[in-house]
This record gives C-alpha cells, sequence and structure tokens, in this order.
C-alpha cells in the first residue's frame, strides 16, 4: 500500500514547515524562517495521510493528486477545525478519517499541539490548511533525491 502525508508543522522559532511525503520520502517542501532565535523545537503540526494501492509515487504526480482531491480534503479539514473550537488535549495526537475519498483510499487527519496555549490555536490552523489548500500545495518545491 502507498502513502503519501501532506504535513504541517510550527516550530518555536516562528518558522512553519510545509511538506509532501511518499511512503516516507520527503518529496515537496517549502520552509519559512521564523524571526526568533532558531529552535527547531515543535509547537504543533497537522498530517493529511493518505494511503491506497493506486497513488502516484512521483512528487508531481502526488501534487496533482492532492490538489484533485482538494474539495473533499478541504471539507474534511474544515470540519475537524469546527469540532476543535475548544481546543485539544495535547497529551496525545487526534485523528479523523475524511470519509467517502474513493474506492480503496483512506485519508486521515493528525494533529497534535505541544502545550495547551497552541492546543487553542489549533482550529484557526485547521482553517488556514482548509482555506489556503491549493496555495500550500502549490507553493511547494521539489526536492531532489539523495545520490545513493
Amino acid at each position: 500500500m502507498k502513502t503519501i502525508n501532506f504535513y504541517r508543522q510550527a516550530r518555536v522559532d516562528g518558522g512553519k514547515r510545509t511538506g509532501v511525503e511518499i511512503d516516507g520520502e520527503t518529496v515537496l517542501e517549502r520552509f519559512e524562517s521564523g524571526n526568533k532565535t532558531e529552535d527547531s523545537a515543535l509547537l504543533w503540526f497537522v498530517d493529511v495521510r493518505c494511503s491506497g494501492d493506486n497513488m502516484p509515487n512521483e512528487a508531481e504526480t502526488a501534487r496533482e493528486w492532492l490538489l484533485e482531491k482538494a474539495p473533499i480534503i478541504q471539507a474534511g479539514v474544515r470540519k475537524v477545525a469546527n469540532e476543535l473550537r475548544a481546543g485539544i488535549d495535547f497529551s496525545a495526537p487526534i485523528s479523523r478519517e475524511i470519509p467517502n475519498v474513493g474506492k480503496g483510499l483512506t485519508v486521515e487527519i493528525f494533529c497534535s499541539a505541544i502545550r495547551r496555549l497552541q492546543g487553542l490555536e489549533i482550529a484557526p490552523v485547521l482553517d488556514e490548511i482548509s482555506s489556503h489548500w491549493k496555495e500550500l500545495l502549490q507553493k511547494l518545491e521539489v526536492l531532489e533525491p539523495l545520490a545513493r
């Protein structure tokens, strides 16, 4: 079974990392630097984890696939945002499955915050991801594989 994972993460130093992994290997990514002293510890993360048999295995086709699935993923992320308006318990990640994504496909949203304060901010983060899904994906740069 193939996996594609879209992720967005915020760091203590204000930096944000967004990317796409295929089978655990990052193929698309963008880093927005923060304005504080470098500290890569995470404040929160959101993953949209997709799995299935007939999924793309190249960076650009994965981007296209995620863009094609935009309406259903955006609606699913928005639904989770609405559910989490009061915040989340930061002791364990929240996971929710998005229904009706297609035969043989599973899409789940995972999110977690390191502290209670960031847990209160998770719904607006999910709203941002839902509202800017296409732009976030389009801004990602293709990463060249490391020579082995």
